[in-house]
């Protein structure tokens, strides 16, 4: 993501007011493009098509956040891996091979989200809806795009069009509004996610025509091979990834289900059914968990185009002197590099604190009320907190130390579930009748200990970004000791 943060660094450096727009948007949309999309298409559809979402909301809802749930727990790791050989072909100048393992990823991720949206539309049988037939067809082609997008995601800091992509984005708004308004009368529910699927399928097509464009003016040697032999190699290069990069697969795996976690002991305990589905629901949790996730976007831009930037250049110019500087001066770099990088965390923590807490001292106006008090703070600084950790960990990348990551997702992961089980709540809810959420009542129950519900998230997030700060902050002091003992390797 860094080369993303210098292209947009760039058009800040124009000191217009429609340079730090473009910026906003265009890295809003390319660190959580998905994301913001489903938060807006919900506003959308919740404020014009409440008529039509009459016969079936809870259904609507659950399937879009069990499509976007289920695409980054089972292709979270893919994608942390696609990323790494993305970094490796750019570091030795080879852009256009990065395309042979886009459509590699492409037909893999396709494939499996084919089996698991087919899965989806054949074991959900949604009543009192028109045309439920066709809703499990659009839910399992709508898994298909979700998964899909993820992967062009990741590509995306090859494409150096922000303003194009930017508007590709806007275009598949307007599709899904066009789109919904036309079939929802027909299929009702099931027009409205068919008009968010088509959206999507939008996106996905521009995007597509921005990679072909990139192929064109890709840098690196045109190898003219056959696709089953560019398949084979792309094959056996990801299983040599797979071999000596798996603390990096599993730390994308154990932090999506971090951050899933909660919800899902909250939709076994605490939730209710969606008729004809397996989805279980928790809104009283979920509507505020949706917005108050939206206060990170604004600190994910400030990381790409400044936190991140920066450590990259005070990072390059450290590595660059290694080979020709004496050791008394790589000592006083290594100060600078340490001294520079806590500034440019800090300065990202003064930007974010300041978002969030004007959100917390206003959000009796900006968020709906709920019945669960104080879960709106403890959410928001639990977003504050995930926001550090999430930059630590990518600073951890920039220094390779996986294992470290590691073990920071699994203490978000394992600290997160833990409180989550005692803060589920009192009194066992109607409708469960399944062993594992009676034993997980039970437990919270004997345990005596009231905590709002997000408490899980709020200290999962604490307990990883102190680790993760020790880890980075050891790896600093240590960093050309590790790179000399590479090197004599």
């Amino acid at each position: 993501m860094a080369g993303i943060g210098f292209e947009l660094k760039k058009i800040v450096r124009q000191g217009t007011l429609a340079s730090y727009l473009q910026v906003a948007l265009s890295g809003a949309m390319i660190v959580a493009g998905p994301w913001l999309i489903t938060i807006l298409a919900i506003g959308l559809i919740q404020r014009f098509y409440q008529d039509v979402l009459a016969e079936g909301s809870n259904l609507f809802l659950a399937t879009v956040v069990y499509t976007y749930m289920g695409s980054l727990l089972l292709f979270g790791g893919v994608h942390y891996l696609f990323s790494r050989i993305l970094s490796d072909l750019l570091y030795v100048r080879k852009e256009r091979q990065t395309l042979s393992y886009l459509g590699w990823f492409l037909l893999f991720v396709g494939l499996l989200s084919a089996l698991v949206g087919t899965f989806i539309g054949w074991t959900i049988h949604p009543y009192g809806i028109k045309n439920p037939y066709a809703y499990r067809v659009i839910a399992g082609l709508f898994f298909l795009f979700v998964s899909l997008h993820w992967l062009f995601i990741v590509f995306a800091s090859l494409l150096r069009w922000y303003g194009r992509i930017l508007a590709i984005y806007a275009g598949g708004m307007g599709v899904f509004v066009l789109s919904s308004a036309l079939l929802s009368p027909m299929w009702g529910v099931a027009g409205v996610l068919g008009g968010f699927a088509l959206g999507n399928a939008g996106i996905l097509l521009g995007l597509t025509v921005l990679t072909l464009k990139f192929r064109r003016e890709a840098r690196g040697l045109v190898e003219k091979r056959g696709m089953i032999h560019t398949l084979w190699e792309c094959t056996r290069e990801v299983g040599k990834y797979l071999k000596t990069q798996r603390d990096l697969l599993l730390t994308g795996y154990f932090y999506y289900l971090g951050i899933w976690i909660d919800k899902i002991l909250f939709w076994i305990v605490r939730g209710q059914p969606v008729e004809g589905t397996w989805f279980r629901i928790f809104p009283s949790y979920d509507v505020l968990v949706y917005y108050t996730n939206l206060t990170m976007i604004p600190g994910l831009v400030f990381f790409v185009v400044f936190t991140e930037t920066g450590f990259a250049t005070i990072l390059r110019k450290f590595l660059e002197g290694l080979g020709r500087r004496t050791y008394l001066s790589i000592l006083k770099e290594k100060r600078r590099l340490y001294q520079e990088s806590l500034g440019n965390i800090w300065d990202l923590v003064l930007f974010q604190g300041c978002i969030t807490l004007s959100t917390a001292l206003l959000s009796y106006w900006l968020i709906p009320s709920s019945d669960l008090p104080c879960t709106v703070w403890v959410l928001l600084w639990g977003v504050f907190f995930h926001l550090l950790y999430f930059v630590l960990t990518s600073f951890l990348f920039f220094l390779e130390a996986y294992r470290g990551a590691m073990l920071s997702a699994g203490i978000f992961l394992l600290v997160n579930f833990s409180v989550t089980l005692v803060s589920i709540g009192e009194g066992r809810p109607k409708g469960i009748h399944f062993s594992a959420s009676t034993v997980l009542q039970h437990w919270a129950e004997g345990t005596g200990i009231s905590l709002p519900p997000g408490s899980g998230y709020l200290l999962g997030s604490l307990c990883a970004t102190i680790l993760a700060a020790l880890i980075f902050l050891r790896t600093l002091v240590r960093i050309e000791q590790r790179i000399f003992s590479r090197s004599a390797e």
